[in-house]
């Protein structure tokens, strides 16, 4: 039985893709590095900043002292476009699958490799800040001492809501993220909107191809459990 939901933030709930990457591009041109949006979605989409730029940087400049300042930097970059947007919406339908099953449970939690003012600030504004109160906890890479593929995030959040790992259904958009979630002995609905479909399902016990239909594919799914 699931008793309670965990959700990935960025792809997920709200669509940054485009905000992380332009930011994350920004700095590193910085550096007179280039970031090819398609190299970004394919090798680097859903991991953490510190993996990342260990992965992007050349050896000489990939120390830890260098890669907190870029973050930083990125953070910022990221958090001016999140106070110039006029508006902030949900993906497509999350909203009313959140409040469809708030109705059946409390335990909803958000778990997300993003760092916590960039999460917390997206979404006090997402939806007009009606997204964040469906939430009891939200844990990021900061609470972590390793952020996904490894479990330690989807376990830590079933542990702050009281429900066993079997007993969670993680929601997600990344191959890190789904690895994450299937290391933590939890079921998974992959959701194809950053990689295609035919990627997700060896990973996954459920996949949906797109948002506009997820939200209602995840509450069959749900049912059918």
């Amino acid at each position: 039985m699931i008793k309670a939901f965990i959700f990935d933030f960025d792809g997920v709930l709200f669509d940054s893709s485009r905000l992380h990457f332009e930011a994350t591009q920004a700095v590193l041109a910085e550096m007179g590095i280039d970031l090819p949006l398609a190299c970004y979605r394919e090798q680097y989409f859903g991991m953490h900043d510190v993996a990342m730029l260990q992965q992007i940087l050349p050896p000489h400049l990939a120390r830890p002292d260098t890669i907190r300042a870029l973050i930083q930097r990125k953070t910022e970059l990221y958090l001016n476009k999140i106070h110039h947007e006029i508006s902030l919406p949900a993906v497509a339908g999350a909203g009313d699958f959140l409040k469809a099953i708030s109705a059946h449970t409390e335990a909803l939690a958000v778990f997300s490799n993003g760092n916590r003012v960039e999460v917390s600030q997206t979404l006090a504004k997402l939806d007009g800040g009606k997204i964040l109160p469906y939430f009891q906890h939200i844990t990021t890479i900061e609470d972590v001492s390793q952020g996904k593929p490894h479990p330690e995030g989807y376990l830590q959040s079933a542990k702050k809501l009281g429900i066993s790992p079997e007993d969670c259904l993680v929601i997600e958009d990344s191959l890190q993220g789904i690895r994450a979630a299937k290391a933590a002995q939890m079921h998974v609905i992959g959701l194809a909107t950053t990689h295609h479909l035919d990627r997700l399902k060896p990973h996954v016990d459920f996949a949906a191809a797109d948002y506009q239909a997820a939200w209602h594919f995840v509450e069959k799914k749900i049912h059918d459990l």
